[in-house]
């Protein structure tokens, strides 16, 4: 009991529930959280209170001294007694609804994912999702897709095969590994794979991909390092392309979720605190270790568990992908575009799909993608892009590669006249350009500058950290074009798919004014540069003032990027944003060697308006009032009028 609390009343018989229990909802309704010991639990539930004596007999199954303190916590239900290991209480399926309907129904678990039990289970949510998804067979029945190249799972034997008629077949998704694959389709192997490939040459990963889709009755399977010819760059660029339609059309797609690399394997032993359970109410509930929940957000404990979903090459493959087989540590998982199950129950959700987040909320009207936050869909583009950015490559030159099938899908939907300009988009380009980084106190904020990167520097896949856009919270605020800011020309010359990041020309060319300023003057207006305090910035001269900046790159005077301190910079405008005070965001630019006026993008910026009344002695002859107030169209005049009087230059970013 806390401090805080009220002193207890006297707990009479005739009362319906103790004290600590009139406190919630109903004597059964979600738990919330509360501090309680054993003692008061035992008196409770001598006094038939239903909540107190399903607690007691859940506890009492792991501790049984009266000052035994336990924490109950709710969504998910759950309780603890030392904040590191959690239980939670499950009742059977198939008894009462009406009977103690705010415990999670759940499935008692065997020793181990590969067993028996859990291939019924399988098998029931595939015959489920056939049946009555009707989401899920949208173009199942054709069958008219196969990729150019499959693994055909014949008599024992594994063999490749090409041009192979229509068949349903399973894509495997899996984290290669600092080793990268154990085996690999070579030119100089290909023939040989035609004929046999060894299965004691695969990985373990490999092997339990294989044995899964035959216990299932899938004779053809899909795996990257075995259907692309590896040392091709032809054959890699042909096939990489096509991703959207290899794991679209697949039948569905087995995800090694719990590996680091090939070595981890599909298939594991659970732990024994899973396994056992302890007794609740005999025969209808039950108490056991808390399942790990999937997925969460980047850089949590809870992604730790799941190593695959921090990959950038499987963020395509999990959105893309109609059916998904998690195979965690402690359980197989299902999801589908419908919903989501699990073995245990513990992570059923009738609002997750194809979905990372964990879906115990309905969702808005939002795409569906794979590290959804819950933001609001009004531009899923960069909602797709926040999420992606902070997953881990093991090459930054994949940046764009990896998201390639999306973005191929993202094309499907815009105007016929609209390009995709390395991560960008040409119809909204101006917008586009402002996104930004995670500031530096975050776990993803900017990292140095990767060294192996090949898009240019005004495009996100730049960077090495999770990005965002400034208006990412309220995409409804209205931007508005400046009249003294002109792209001139885009020159963005891809090498074969516009979508694979590599170019033989990526530059802007801008015909807009430059603000002059420093490293050091932008030092003090770093965005969180000190967690718990605000940046003050500085003034750029009586009416503008820089509010915000976010560098790109890890910030450091005596680095190559930002030093030293009193080395040139320059902001760009581009655009005005109302978000109840009319600012100017743009980019940070400094000179490069690659000749005059040639420059790279460093950071965003945030300018503010701060002169009281028009920039100039003489009033524009359309202002019909001089009261300043930042919500009135007058002040987005001011700022056109104050950035129009400056020199206008022509530069060039890459």
């Amino acid at each position: 009991m806390a401090a805080s609390d009220p002193p207890v009343p006297a707990i009479k018989p005739t009362d319906p529930v103790c004290f600590y229990c009139s406190r919630q909802k109903d004597a059964v309704d979600p738990w919330e959280f509360q501090i309680l010991d054993l003692g008061r639990l035992k008196s409770g539930a001598a006094l038939n209170c239903q909540t107190c004596d399903l607690r007691y007999r859940a506890v009492s199954y792991y501790h049984s001294s009266p000052n035994q303190r336990v924490i109950f916590q709710a969504d998910p239900k759950r309780l603890t007694f030392d904040r590191r290991r959690f239980f939670e209480i499950f009742k059977l399926p198939g008894g009462d609804p009406c009977a103690l309907p705010t415990i999670q129904t759940g499935h008692p678990l065997s020793s181990s994912t590969a067993s028996e039990e859990t291939l019924v289970r399988i098998k029931e949510w595939i015959d489920d999702c056939r049946a009555n998804h009707e989401l899920c067979r949208m173009g199942e029945s054709s069958l008219g897709y196969m990729p150019k190249r499959i693994l055909h799972l014949i008599n024992g034997r594994i063999v490749l095969r090409e041009d192979v008629k229509p068949h349903a077949y399973a894509c495997l998704s899996h984290c290669w590994g600092p080793s990268q694959s154990p085996i690999k389709t070579l030119l100089g192997t290909i023939e040989d794979f035609k004929k046999d490939i060894p299965c004691q040459s695969l990985s373990s990963t490999f092997k339990d991909a294989v044995d899964i889709c035959r216990r299932l009755d899938i004779h053809y399977l899909w795996i990257d390092s075995l259907c692309i010819i590896q040392d091709s760059d032809e054959d890699w660029a042909n096939e990489s392309v096509k991703m959207a339609e290899i794991y679209a059309n697949s039948f569905f797609t087995i995800a090694a979720t719990r590996s680091r690399d090939g070595t981890g394997g599909c298939y594991s032993d659970r732990d024994s605190c899973y396994v056992d359970c302890g007794t609740v109410i005999e025969g209808s509930v039950y108490i056991r270790g808390k399942l790990p929940r999937l997925g969460g957000p980047v850089g949590s404990k809870t992604a730790e568990g799941w190593p695959l979903l921090r990959r950038g090459w499987v963020y395509q493959e999990m959105t893309l992908s109609k059916r998904v087989l998690h195979f965690g540590s402690q359980e197989v998982i299902w999801q589908c575009r419908t919903h989501r199950r699990s073995e245990s129950g513990s992570n059923d959700s009738d609002y997750a799909t194809i979905t990372f987040s964990d879906g115990n909320t309905p969702p808005r009207e939002k795409h569906n993608d794979a590290w959804d936050n819950g933001s609001p869909n009004d531009n899923p583009w960069y909602d797709t892009v926040n999420d992606y950015s902070g997953l881990e490559l093991t090459f930054e030159r994949d940046k764009l590669p990896a998201l390639a099938a999306i973005s191929q899908q993202f094309a499907k939907e815009r105007a016929v006249d609209d390009k995709f300009l390395a991560g960008l988009w040409k119809n909204s380009l101006l917008l586009d350009m402002l996104w930004e980084t995670f500031p530096q106190s975050s776990a993803n904020g900017p990292t140095q500058k990767p060294a192996d990167g090949n898009a240019p520097s005004w495009s996100w896949a730049s960077v090495k950290s999770r990005v965002k856009w400034f208006m990412f919270k309220n995409y409804m605020s209205p931007h508005y074009p400046m009249n003294c800011i002109k792209l001139e020309a885009a020159h963005v010359e891809p090498i074969g798919s516009p979508y694979l990041g590599r170019y033989s020309r990526c530059e802007l060319v801008f015909r807009a004014p430059l603000i002059a300023t420093t490293s050091k003057d932008l030092e003090v207006s770093i965005f969180m540069k000190d967690a718990g305090s605000e940046s003050k910035g500085y003034r750029i001269d009586d009416v503008m003032a820089v509010h915000q900046f976010t560098p790109d790159y890890a910030f450091d005077l005596d680095g190559p990027v930002y030093g030293p301190a009193t080395s040139p910079k320059f902001i760009l405008p581009l655009m005005i944003q109302h978000g109840g005070n009319h600012l100017v965001v743009g980019i940070v630019i400094r000179p490069t060697e690659g000749g005059t006026d040639v420059y790279e993008r460093v950071g965003l910026t945030i300018l503010v308006y701060v002169k009281r009344g028009p920039p100039m002695d003489s009033r524009p002859d359309s202002c019909q009032e001089w009261g300043y107030h930042p919500s009135r169209p007058i002040t987005r005049q001011w700022i056109n009028t104050y950035l129009s009087s400056l020199p206008v230059r022509e530069v060039t970013i890459r």
